[in-house]
């Protein structure tokens, strides 16, 4: 199994290998994806993985990786080789279906694990409950919901706004939350409605929108589609503003992303002054600093730094995860008895020039 998995990705492996000095006895594990929609992602954790070796004096003296498959199955398989590889700690899972077949699997070993990306509230339930070593980098999904929510109080007082979303789980769940956290502050949309996703034009939707006299639309869906209905108001004339959420911080489409989107999504940005510096080392290699390269390159820093608490204070890497304020790039993280990452990391954003600048403090 070990054998099939480290062949699958020795042509990404081979310079990452190099570039990192062994020193300490420390195990890591990965479990990220090597195709699909989610390929950039995982390489973007690989790519963390070795500006890391190249910028720190002590990394890892051995990796193992395994595919996330996100499909049935995949995420056991990929548990079950980091248990016999006897990994220290797992970092990486992208999607909520590998964290629900791996992290039993995991926490039968004792092995403590970290999510870079998913952000569902119900992926925690299970490892909360039992006690699991599971723990979660990235924000919550309530968090985004809270700063939606903030941000149309704030900025679209008095406006006439909308709230549509694309039949996802993900865009039905969000639109319902912030129509009912808005209820109860005593504001309705003038408009709540869903439509199609992936069409090539969307002109119907925005003369619906347009019909009901709004002026302000959240979106609750992805990218392309975003970009799509609101390059379709400007064909038409409609001046409107548009928002979205986490689904935004992606690539552009075959439609780009026009400037003046606003989107609420986890910072990246830090405050600390090293945080250029290993920006910088990203670009030096031709990587994109944005997107989840940071936030990568931060679970690595945890990961590292638990291992070796771990080692000297011998006892288990949950309970120096559980205990510790970790110093990274993205600046200090703590994680609370819930085993998630304490502060809400989400911000009101606006697309500009090829990049979301931030609007709120």
């Amino acid at each position: 199994m070990l054998q099939r998995i480290f062949v699958c990705l020795i042509c990404v492996l081979v310079p990452i290998l190099a570039a990192l000095p062994a020193s300490a006895d420390m195990r890591l594990g990965i479990i990220a994806p090597e195709e699909g929609a989610f390929e950039p992602l995982g390489r973007q954790v690989l790519q963390a993985l070795s500006v890391f070796g190249e910028i720190n004096e002590t990394a890892f003296a051995d990796m193992v990786l395994a595919p996330e498959g996100c499909e049935e199955g995949a995420g056991a398989e990929a548990a079950v080789s980091m248990v016999e590889a006897g990994v220290d700690m797992v970092i990486g899972f992208f999607c909520p279906e590998t964290i629900v077949e791996a992290a039993p699997i995991l926490a039968a070993s004792n092995i403590a694990a970290m999510t870079i990306a998913v952000r569902s509230e119900i992926v925690m339930e299970e490892p909360r409950e039992r006690g699991w070593p599971f723990f979660r980098i990235a924000p919550q999904a309530n968090d985004e919901i809270e700063v939606i929510v903030d941000t149309i109080m704030r900025r679209w007082s008095g406006e006439a706004f909308a709230l549509i979303e694309d039949g996802t789980i993900y865009g039905r769940e969000t639109v319902e939350a912030v129509r009912l956290a808005l209820e109860e502050l005593g504001v309705q949309p003038i408009f709540v409605d869903n439509f199609r996703p992936a069409q090539e034009k969307q002109f119907g939707l925005v003369r619906r929108l347009r019909r009901a006299d709004a002026t302000h639309v959240f979106v609750g869906g992805d990218r392309s589609d975003v970009a799509i209905i609101a390059s379709n108001a400007r064909e038409i004339g409609f001046d409107m503003q548009w928002m979205g959420g986490s689904p935004l911080l992606a690539a552009d489409g075959d439609t780009p992303l026009p400037d003046g989107v606003m989107a609420i999504i986890a910072s990246a940005e830090s405050q600390e002054p090293r945080a250029l510096d290993v920006a910088q080392a990203f670009e030096a290699r031709g990587f994109a600093s944005g997107g989840y390269a940071l936030a990568a390159y931060a679970a690595i820093e945890i990961a590292a730094t638990a291992i070796q608490l771990s080692e000297r204070d011998e006892e288990p890497v949950s309970i120096v995860l559980e205990r510790e304020t970790f110093h990274t790039v993205l600046g200090p993280i703590r994680f609370d008895d819930d085993h998630e990452r304490t502060g809400n990391q989400y911000r009101a954003t606006i697309w500009q020039d090829g990049l979301f600048q931030t609007l709120d403090p």
